[in-house]
């Protein structure tokens, strides 16, 4: 059972009463140093939370992985406002665990497959890359090598503590979520659709991680880790997000969001043989937006609306769908036998779709790991996703399952190879079943 694997993958000593005190105070303050680094645009400020979150990696791993994660799910956000000033924290956060794992003579060896996929492939990417030189900026390579880096600790970190790291994780990204919100609501608001500085789906792809996130740790582990009280404080705030993911009018965002957590509550439903009351909170959760945005008299939540009726329509969704495929296929029939095989480094999409004429970014994990990488390492990086999506189907566990459902529709037709909640969502999800497995024995 979920329950037994979850038990036994608390460690000897969990957060003592301080360190909660300690995680609550700095996750507080580095929500506020984000929200004013990015809406005064001070870029001092990037140090100073870089600083902390070395400082606290390097004392308690776990800690500095819960306060790293609320400005790296606004990382796209950030670039959008501090074009030239680099993403430091994650440096510093890989620098502090590095730190740690010395001073506790902890390594961090719990999965050994995917530390060798993950080290060829940045080795392969590195090399690439250098080689063909399409990249634009060293700092574009350097930054897909960190995000692998990352993930892998990422991986090893929720094997070693999942319950109480997971517990946390609604905290982190409502956090993120609601600095987002105050971006995009203080700003000069779209009258079609909600954006952050004329981005929608930067905007849509924080608030629809959030949500997911947030609805899937309470769907899967509320009803016996979380209290009533806590459980309706998450609801609560994960309401308004949900409201603005849906006037953002990001189809793909929506689908994803809605999909994760509706997979996920019927896996719930099955394994654990609820009633299908149990649905009722999170459908009402979902509606509460619909109906608002249909009661309310103001011209603008009815355009948000008619847009978002407007772009799920058939024809509009194909439309969309083509111009993708248009470019996709552009590209990769215009591969040549050893590009597509050892593919082309970072930056090759944009350099082939250049050479077209078209001039746009591939839109897609998938397809950017594809030309980046070639078929050299796109196959084992399927296999990687099948195998984890299809661990979690054999151990029917549900939030596996609903998050992978996630970054899979989320990013299919959107983002690129260095999309760090793409590579978030499935370090997560793996270390979820990995987790599992390991309490198995």
């Amino acid at each position: 059972m979920i329950s037994t694997y979850l038990s036994a993958s608390r460690p000897v000593s969990e957060m003592s009463k301080n360190q909660n005190l300690l995680f609550g105070g700095l996750a507080f303050l580095t929500g506020l140093l984000t929200l004013m680094m990015i809406r005064l645009q001070i870029s001092s400020f990037m140090l100073l939370l870089s600083l902390i979150i070395f400082a606290t990696t390097s004392y308690n791993i776990y800690i500095g992985f819960l306060l790293w994660l609320i400005p790296t799910i606004l990382s796209s956000i950030i670039n959008e406002y501090l074009l030239d000033v680099p993403l430091i924290f994650n440096p510093a956060f890989v620098l502090g665990a590095s730190v740690y794992q010395f001073l506790t003579k902890k390594l961090m060896l719990k999965d050994k497959s995917i530390l060798v996929f993950f080290s060829l492939t940045a080795i392969w990417v590195l090399l690439l890359s250098l080689n063909n030189g399409y990249y634009g900026s060293i700092n574009a390579v350097a930054n897909f090598v960190l995000i692998l880096i990352i993930c892998y600790f990422v991986i090893n970190l929720l094997i070693r503590n999942y319950l109480p790291l997971i517990l946390k994780l609604p905290v982190c990204v409502l956090i993120s979520g609601y600095i987002a919100l105050i971006m995009a609501y203080s700003g000069e608001i779209d009258a079609n659709r909600l954006a952050i500085s004329d981005s929608v789906r930067q905007l849509a792809n924080v608030l629809s991680f959030a949500s997911a996130v947030t609805l899937l740790v309470i769907i899967s582990y509320g009803q016996k880790y979380i209290s009533r009280v806590k459980t309706f404080v998450y609801y609560f705030l994960t309401i308004p997000i949900v409201f603005s993911l849906f006037i953002t009018v990001s189809r793909g965002a929506i689908i994803a969001s809605m999909a994760a957590v509706t997979i996920s509550y019927l896996f719930s439903i099955y394994k654990n043989q609820k009633k299908i009351t149990k649905i009722i909170p999170t459908l009402m959760l979902i509606s509460i937006p619909l109906i608002a945005i249909t009661q309310l008299n103001l011209d603008m939540f009815q355009r948000y609306f008619n847009n978002l009726s407007y772009r799920f329509q058939a024809e509009n969704l194909e439309f969309g769908t083509e111009i993708r495929q248009y470019i996709w296929k552009n590209v990769i029939f215009n591969l040549d036998n050893s590009e597509l095989m050892l593919g082309l480094g970072i930056g090759g999409f944009r350099y082939k779709s250049s050479i077209l004429n078209i001039y746009y970014y591939s839109h897609s994990v998938f397809v950017d790991f594809l030309v980046t990488c070639g078929l050299l390492f796109f196959i084992p990086f399927i296999i990687f996703l099948l195998g984890t999506l299809i661990r979690g189907l054999k151990q029917m566990n549900h939030f596996c399952i609903g998050l992978m459902a996630f970054i899979v529709l989320c990013f299919v037709s959107h983002g690129s190879i260095t999309s760090l909640i793409f590579w978030l969502g499935f370090s997560i999800a793996r270390a979820s079943t990995l987790a599992y497995q390991q309490n198995l024995k």
